[in-house]
């Protein structure tokens, strides 16, 4: 049995003391795994081609810190030529004496018809200086299957916060996200199912007309406007004609016109134009601040056209 204490002044170098027992500062105070709030947790994202970046973010794990300041681009390993394969990003912190230092690796899987994730410790033979933490798994397609040569992000499985490699919430808190992601992909596939059930029904058409909609562009010319005094209020008006889409019941939307210039958007910014109600094949629009001098150009967005 061996009792330890730290730190003291030394005098002529007899007080030295080893990184380990430093690190043991925090024993207690920090559990291992990756700090949600710090950065983006180093989470894994597809860059283009073969390539994934890996987050900003902060990391303690075996009485080392890893800070990680800014985007990390890695190089993933060339597709099978006619199998997929899955690799994992991992996180290895290396203790031994000739290394004394953190890195991000690919650990490459097995290509196969039906590929797994590969054991991310294969290959490491000091297991007491080294250890891994995978950051991700990233889906690699063959080159003659899906052979595009990029990775795209429905590709990549984040594994930051889950039981190998979990996230940091606070002092002595960490959270492992694996059951709730699990949750999350059942409600997400009870949803899914009844939504498919639906579109497999009868109500199908019914679905797919309630969001139909459909753009028209039109032209409000300033010599259309009519003039209405009624006493108390006086406005303009303005009658768009359309037998098609519009009725007492139809809804649709004004919008400026993709061509606007300045001058018209600011004249129609001043008309303050309201509803003015609307009847089969035509709708009214209000003019209830000043009339406008110039033509306008506008589109009307029409929803739910059956």
């Amino acid at each position: 049995m061996t009792l330890t204490s730290g730190f003291y002044n030394s005098i002529n170098h007899d007080r030295q003391y080893y990184n380990d027992q430093v690190s043991r500062i925090f024993d207690g105070i920090i559990k291992d795994g990756i700090f949600a709030s710090i950065g983006t947790a180093m989470v894994v994202t597809a860059a283009g081609g073969m390539n994934v970046n890996i987050g900003i973010g902060r990391a303690w794990f075996n009485g080392r810190w890893v800070n990680n300041d800014s985007i990390y681009p890695l190089p993933m390993p060339a597709a099978s030529l006619e199998l997929d394969r899955i690799d994992t990003v991992v996180l290895e912190i290396d203790n031994s004496d000739a290394v004394r230092a953190a890195s991000y690796k690919v650990i490459t899987g097995a290509a196969a018809s039906t590929p797994t994730a590969p054991d991310y410790n294969t290959g490491i033979t000091d297991t007491e200086n080294v250890h891994r933490y995978p950051l991700a798994d990233v889906y690699i397609h063959g080159v003659t299957t899906e052979g595009d040569g990029s990775i795209s992000q429905s590709d990549i499985t984040n594994r930051v916060g889950t039981d190998p490699c979990p996230f940091i919430t606070g002092i002595l808190e960490t959270i492992e996200i694996s059951n709730l992601l699990l949750q999350w992909e059942s409600q997400f596939n009870d949803w899914f199912n009844t939504i498919e059930n639906i579109m497999s029904g009868s109500t199908a058409g019914e679905v797919i007309s309630a969001v139909t909609s459909h753009m028209q562009n039109y032209t409000l010319a300033n010599a259309n406007w009519v003039f209405v005094n009624q006493g108390d209020e006086s406005y303009y008006f303005y009658v768009i004609n359309n037998t098609t889409y519009i009725s007492t019941v139809s809804n649709q939307e004004v919008l400026p016109g993709l061509n606007i210039t300045k001058a018209q958007l600011e004249a129609l910014q001043a008309a303050n134009i309201i509803d003015g109600g609307q009847s089969s094949g035509q709708m009214i629009l209000k003019a209830m601040g000043d009339v406008p001098t110039i033509d306008i150009p506008i589109r009307v967005l029409f929803r739910g056209i059956k």
